[in-house]
């Protein structure tokens, strides 16, 4: 990894980069009604991706990591014939994980972090997976 002055590696300065641009990027998802659609993560699945990103990867988490992403398919594919934004939101410590586990199987689902999401936009929750 590549390591800047502040001693901030490339992975992170994108995180901030992407939190400074949080108005531009959720205008980009708004819904007809100025609101954001979204997917939220439950606690569970959350520690799910903590400890694949901490690569604590036993054979219970890669199974349970597998029923959640089934499940996340199911809801993204919903979404899609309604003809919305598949829009994921997470916690900011584990965006980039999160869409490097769901780029291969659901390349166009979006993946914002919680601080990404402009506070003044109210955000629907669709579901939770």
């Amino acid at each position: 990894a590549l390591f800047h002055a502040n001693g901030a590696t490339a992975e992170e300065l994108v995180e901030v980069t992407r939190q400074a641009q949080h108005r531009l990027i959720t205008q980009r998802y708004l819904h007809a009604d100025g609101s954001l659609r979204a997917i939220e993560l439950t606690d569970d699945s959350c520690n799910l991706y903590v400890r694949h990103q901490s690569k604590e990867l036993d054979a219970e988490t890669t199974a349970l990591l597998d029923v959640h992403l089934d499940a996340l398919e199911a809801t993204v594919a919903k979404l899609r014939l309604h003809r919305q934004f598949p829009i994921l939101t997470v916690p900011k410590n584990i965006r980039r994980t999160v869409k490097i586990v769901t780029r291969k199987t659901m390349p166009r689902l979006i993946v914002l972090s919680t601080s990404e999401v402009d506070p003044a936009i109210p955000v629907e929750i669709v579901d939770r997976v």
